[in-house]
């Protein structure tokens, strides 16, 4: 797992930043192409296909597995939008300090 981390700032409810996600993520364009993100500085890709790409209004797809940490440390890794929206639900209800 790499060291650098995004706080996660979207979800539903209040949104409080109980977890990040892990680098490296990639994501589904909605071209079928992908984009592999290292960094925080490396989401510039994903607006620049969009620059590429005017007409397209579609969100691109997070591949899975995806591994999010918790403020305390601990870790886990998602399979599924169905868990990553869990993982939201438990940072909504104030849980999300540690994990689940």
């Amino acid at each position: 797992m790499r060291a650098a981390y995004e706080f996660c700032k979207e979800g539903t409810g209040n949104g409080k930043d109980c977890f990040e996600f892990a680098y490296p993520i990639t994501y589904t364009m909605p071209d079928g192409s992908t984009i592999t993100v290292a960094n925080k500085e490396d989401m510039r890709l994903i607006r620049l296909w969009y620059s590429a790409n005017p007409g397209v209004s579609e969100r691109p797809s997070l591949q899975y597995p995806v591994d999010i940490v918790f403020r305390d440390g601990t870790t886990m890794t998602l399979s599924s939008n169905e868990e990553l929206r869990a993982a939201y639900v438990l940072c909504d209800k104030g849980r999300g300090g540690g994990r689940p």
